[in-house]
């Protein structure tokens, strides 16, 4: 039996699976350097909601504190792209990354398909935790110095650091970026199904011309 025809289509649609990864990457990319904008301004934001919640104790502090306080900031927002980099480049966040075995239906044991994109105003709960797990650095600089108080308890878990609890505020260019990736995923995605389809109708196709000649 001639299989050229399936053949042809599969290789097809993988060639247009392969074409959507280069910009997959760079919306990938988009998001991670959106983060790091974001970080940078969300620590600084921290620091000055201590500063307006706080401000006797800030006035307590000597000038070698309130200088260390500062110098942190700094410090943090200076590691803001390699802490954004070790904590969102890994390949687990990034399908486009991890094979094209991720694209077929059914797929990989042990994958379960990541949610890119906003549901409503739930953002996607895998990058979401990874971005809380960023935001949760400047909570060991405020608790050092005493700026995370009893009232501050929705915002901050407590422990051997302070994590993040309270709802992000994603910026808008992080949105486009995610938005921009999910719609790719979507398409990679369903040309993955398409591919098992045809590879199915491949595999009948054989099996009855077998039989036809039996």
């Amino acid at each position: 039996m001639n299989t050229s025809s399936f053949d042809a289509d599969i290789a097809r649609l993988e060639s247009e699976i392969e074409g959507l990864v280069p910009d997959m990457e760079q919306a990938a990319r988009a998001f991670q350097a959106a983060a790091v904008s974001w970080a940078v301004q969300f620590y600084g934001e921290q620091i000055d909601a201590a500063v307006r919640n706080y401000p006797h104790l800030i006035i307590q502090m000597t000038p070698e504190q309130r200088s260390a306080l500062k110098v942190g900031l700094g410090t943090l927002q200076e590691d803001a792209p390699k802490l954004v980099d070790d904590t969102l480049a890994p390949d687990e966040y990034w399908d486009h990354r991890r094979g094209r075995d991720v694209w077929r239906v059914p797929a990989p044991k042990g994958y379960s398909p990541p949610r890119y994109g906003f549901d409503g105003n739930r953002p996607p709960k895998d990058l979401d935790k990874a971005l809380r797990s960023l935001a949760s650095r400047i909570g060991a600089l405020l608790d050092a110095h005493g700026l995370i108080g009893p009232g501050d308890r929705a915002t901050w878990t407590m422990g051997a650091s302070p994590e993040y609890r309270s709802p992000l505020a994603w910026s808008e260019d992080m949105r486009k970026a995610i938005e921009s990736y999910g719609a790719l995923w979507a398409r990679a995605r369903a040309l993955g199904l398409a591919i098992v389809e045809r590879t199915a109708q491949k595999v009948q196709a054989e099996a009855r011309s077998l039989m036809d000649r039996a």
